[in-house]
């Protein structure tokens, strides 16, 4: 469970994560969940584990975690609040300023780590707020 793609390889030269039809030759990628934080049972880490050796590495992580789901029939589910788009916070809090993001985010890709400390340092605040009000 992630922040799930369904996506084609990328053929251009131009491209940083380009895929030739060598390595890869079929028009579509099996969906995959972003890396940076994927959610696995522990049953789908001991099939991934015995599948392994059985299957030739591709170079992009989250594509082959894509590839051993397909062979073992275990399809990725996407989670919105596995963010793998940069969000925009309100101001002076951690609530996010569009309606439409979700209410409450597991991961979210694409921050600086000290822009991570920022946000801890507003939940905390924001805890300690919260717990005031009950006393």
């Amino acid at each position: 469970m992630g922040w799930r793609f369904d996506t084609s390889p990328f053929r251009s030269r131009l491209f940083k994560w380009r895929v030739s039809l060598d390595e890869f030759p079929f028009a579509a990628f099996p969906p995959y969940i972003a890396a940076g934080a994927v959610l696995l049972t522990g049953q789908t880490i001991s099939e991934f584990y015995a599948a392994i050796p059985h299957v030739r590495l591709f170079r992009l992580d989250d594509v082959f975690t894509g590839i051993l789901s397909h062979l073992l029939a275990i399809m990725p589910q996407h989670n919105a609040n596995f963010a793998f788009y940069r969000q925009s916070f309100a101001a002076d809090s951690l609530a996010l300023a569009s309606s439409e993001a979700p209410t409450t985010l597991i991961a979210v890709h694409d921050y600086s780590p000290e822009e991570m400390r920022e946000a801890y340092g507003k939940a905390m605040k924001q805890q300690n707020q919260q717990k005031m009000k009950l006393l």
